[in-house]
């Protein structure tokens, strides 16, 4: 329910001023990072998947947007499959024609219901770049760091201090449509 309402409000932010709104689809590579952390120390584990998604910008200024995507990312290992629904808002800066950088909060909705004991709902904190290749197409790269515990409150580790933490980097392409 929280995620509709967001996605209500988000959609509400956007329509009115359509002139200064651009739209578009993105794909690509993502590398989605499973990180425990143990006290001491810590283990990630990489998988290799794809992302697909839609996205919007509006623009606050020539210099200034703010973006909002919707992604669908599928992460395949022989003994995980995993799929995340993640909802990234940035703030995007462009300091030249061709190049933005950007960075806000992203939303997830763990979308298997396999992953027993951990949380279905997660937030993080990602930055990136983009970099136009021309008025349609730019690529896009962003790293998102997990930045709360994704394991279930009740879950016994037998050990003390254990975080779960889910980060993601992406590289991909996106088509703007005019």
């Amino acid at each position: 329910m929280k995620t509709v309402l967001l996605c209500c409000v988000l959609l509400s932010f956007f329509v009115p001023n359509a002139q200064d709104m651009h739209y578009g689809l993105k794909t690509g590579y993502n590398s989605f990072g499973v990180k425990l952390i143990l006290n001491p120390g810590s283990e990630l584990e990489a998988l290799s998947g794809y992302y697909i998604g839609v996205f919007a910008i509006k623009e606050l200024s020539d210099i200034f947007d703010i973006t909002a995507d919707l992604q669908y990312i599928k992460v395949n290992d022989k003994d995980n499959n995993t799929s995340v629904l993640a909802l990234p808002l940035a703030f995007r800066f462009s300091p030249a024609d061709k190049l933005a950088v950007y960075l806000g909060p992203q939303f997830e909705l763990l979308l298997d219901q396999e992953a027993k004991d951990t949380k279905s709902f997660g937030f993080a904190f990602g930055f990136g770049l983009s970099f136009n290749l021309s008025k349609t197409v730019f690529l896009d790269s962003r790293y998102a760091i997990g930045l709360f515990n994704r394991l279930e409150d009740d879950v016994e580790t037998g050990v003390s201090d254990v975080d779960l933490r889910f980060n993601y980097f992406q590289i991909g392409v996106a088509y703007k449509f005019y």
